[in-house]
């Protein structure tokens, strides 16, 4: 008859854990002859088995909780001939969140995953070059780690929602080439951080407001070939950083501001297929 043995392991996290990442109770169990090895587990959390050889490794994960401690209990009974060593001493092991994610330049189709929305590690997503479809969807702010997100040239729709204001330490953005639509929300505003924006070759429509002055960081805007109209706003001046403007191809009309002249590190202006009138600003170079 073979051996049995039972073990319950309890382990306790305490409060300052970090929330946003993931940690694991390590189980190992050797035995060095690997027949009539059975396991049976009971966990209070999700729990993964893995068989190397002659060990069964038993990862369970714990969600960290900033707000309480976190208990999770682990159950195991191993049936195995003898000899059986367990190693019944828990090891937490830290695992940061995967942190960069580039499928980019394949032929990737359907939707984006929910589960790749709620990666919240994410520092770099890029899906660009495939043919992705679906929404963006509210989610996103789960993503507040982002630095930058590229979905370029796929088959996404609908609008940009306003949950990607909660991404606040982006710095690019690049949701050119797809079928995107409605109007930017306002709430791109908080993305103070962000030196880069593509939304070139897109379905936007609406007025590009006061909001864009907020972001003074900004070095490339392009919202080419887009439905875009109403006037050039005149918070467009507070961007001094800015090197490249492109809003050709849209419905822009009215004037350029006079505001302008104060974007003295304007290196490329594109304006061009609008319908604008009056006087060209004049920039002292």
């Amino acid at each position: 008859m073979p051996n049995q043995l039972g073990v319950s392991i309890r382990v306790s996290l305490i409060a300052n854990y970090h929330p946003k990442y993931f940690y694991f109770v390590r189980v190992v169990i050797s035995n060095p002859s690997p027949k009539y090895i059975f396991t049976t587990i009971s966990s209070s959390s999700p729990t993964h088995v893995i068989f190397i050889t002659n060990h069964i490794i038993i990862f369970t994960k714990i969600t960290a909780s900033s707000s309480s401690p976190t208990q999770v209990s682990l159950s195991l009974k191993i049936w195995s001939p003898p000899p059986l060593s367990l190693k019944t001493k828990p090891h937490i092991v830290w695992f940061l969140v995967l942190g960069v994610l580039n499928f980019s330049s394949n032929q990737f189709s359907g939707i984006l995953r929910s589960s790749i929305w709620s990666l919240n590690g994410l520092t770099s997503l890029d899906v660009s070059d495939n043919l992705l479809e679906g929404e963006i969807p509210k989610e996103i702010e789960g993503l507040y780690n982002l630095r930058e997100i590229k979905l370029r040239k796929n088959q996404f729709t609908g609008p940009v929602p306003d949950e990607i204001g909660a991404c606040a330490l982006l710095r690019s953005v690049d949701l050119s080439e797809n079928s995107f639509s409605g109007s930017l929300p306002t709430t791109l505003q908080k993305l103070s951080l962000c030196d880069y924006l593509n939304f070139r070759n897109n379905l936007f429509t609406g007025e590009i407001t006061e909001w864009i002055g907020e972001l003074g960081r900004l070095q490339t805007v392009d919202l080419s070939m887009n439905m875009f109209s109403g006037a050039v706003p005149d918070a467009i001046g507070n961007i001094q950083s800015l090197r490249i403007l492109n809003i050709s191809d849209n419905g822009f009309s009215g004037s350029l501001p006079a505001s302008m002249i104060k974007c003295e590190n304007v290196q490329i202006l594109d304006a061009s297929r609008n319908s604008l009138t009056g006087f060209i600003p004049t920039w002292d170079w």
